[in-house]
């Protein structure tokens, strides 16, 4: 209903408000004042303000106000940022600092922390959340919006396109042609993303390039996030790895392929146990996630098992966590403050007018040395006696 608003360009006036509810133009007025609306029942109080929320009332009011642009981005995001996500603290790191240096300001959109696999809920979630976005930007309240592209589906993309809302959407799985065949609005949009499948084959030839033939993989279970929500960036790090294996002629094994959950540390010393009673351990591990690479490093330790003599571990992100890693951690380094830069800049160049050439724009992943790989000489190693 923003949209349409938008679109045409008219003013949503108390009238407008009054035929929608059924009620006298004076009952409105008396309700929208905060010191008279005392006077009516909640029904009608709840019905009033409801109609004014949907209708873009406080838009059109805003409006009448604010005359010029107040140089205002607004970026949603993904989890409590800088708490539960830390990667989402790098990216919003990125944003704030191109935002300073444009002297605009910045408003974070924090999503619930948890995330439903209901997808009911979630759809409901969705809409909610698009128009109080629409409403912010119609009101000039924001000039745009960078978007978290992993918590944020294309109905979603489909109410800001057509309002014609100026956003740039990083963190997503960037749209493949067959996609923008089906999904003509992915064409239209800006994006700035990973390539995370190529962070998982530059982990995966690392190890592969130190003479590593069985390379286990850990990596956050897939299944606790709902379709189309983040899940692809864990999904293309295991297919990278698979891929770098195929490469060399080696067939992944599913005995070496396990799953965790983050939230849960027993889930991944429960893996880390598996991998070590197999009658042939893997020499090298790729933890997908950093805190999975520490957490299982710690718990190696405590067992007997030496990094990297017994078995050599790569991790992915370069989080913070990885610091807290003995020996020093040989990890994947993503871009995520980079993106959150480039989104940034992409966004207030839109907002001043400027040409922007490319709409797709993707990082690769570089590795980073540390000492948690060593060479693997074809000895068999004592993990499983250790273990």
């Amino acid at each position: 209903m923003l949209g349409k608003v938008m679109e045409n360009n008219s003013r949503v006036t108390i009238l407008d408000i009054a035929r929608k509810v059924g009620c006298a133009r004076t009952t409105v007025v008396n309700v929208l004042n905060p010191q008279q609306r005392k006077r009516y029942s909640p029904k009608t109080r709840e019905n009033v303000l409801k109609v004014a929320e949907d209708i873009g009332y406080q838009s059109a009011l805003m409006a009448k106000v604010i005359k010029k642009p107040l140089k205002h981005i607004g970026f949603v995001g993904s989890g409590i940022v800088g708490i539960d996500v830390p990667f989402m603290r790098e990216i919003l790191s990125g944003i704030e600092q191109t935002a300073d240096e444009e002297n605009y300001y910045l408003m974070v959109s924090r999503p619930s922390k948890e995330i439903s696999n209901d997808l009911n809920l979630l759809t409901q979630e969705e809409a909610q959340k698009t128009k109080k976005l629409l409403n912010l930007v119609s009101s000039k309240i924001l000039d745009g919006l960078i978007i978290d592209k992993s918590r944020f589906v294309y109905s979603q993309m489909e109410s800001l396109y057509k309002a014609k809302v100026p956003c740039v959407f990083i963190n997503g799985q960037v749209p493949t042609d067959s996609s923008v065949s089906s999904r003509p609005i992915y064409g239209q949009m800006y994006w700035v993303s990973i390539d995370h499948e190529h962070g998982g084959r530059v982990a995966t030839k690392y190890l592969l390039r130190h003479g590593h033939r069985r390379i286990a993989i850990l990596t956050p279970n897939i299944s606790q996030y709902p379709p189309n929500y983040g899940a692809h960036m864990l999904y293309d790090r295991a297919e990278g790895y698979k891929a770098a294996l195929k490469e060399e002629g080696i067939e992944p094994d599913s005995s070496l392929f396990l799953e965790c959950f983050l939230t849960d540390r027993t889930t991944i010393l429960d893996a880390v146990d598996k991998l070590l009673k197999l009658p042939q351990p893997p020499t090298a591990l790729f933890a997908a996630d950093d805190t999975i690479a520490v957490l299982a490093m710690n718990y190696l330790y405590r067992k007997g098992v030496r990094i990297p003599e017994d078995i050599s571990v790569v991790g992915y992100g370069n989080l913070p966590a990885a610091f807290m890693a003995v020996p020093k951690l040989t990890t994947v380094n993503v871009p995520w403050a980079q993106m959150g830069k480039f989104g940034a800049k992409i966004l207030i160049s839109l907002l001043k007018g400027e040409k922007v050439n490319q709409c797709i724009n993707i990082l690769k992943p570089v590795l980073l040395e540390g000492a948690s790989v060593t060479e693997q000489n074809g000895v068999n190693n004592k993990i499983n006696q250790k273990g």
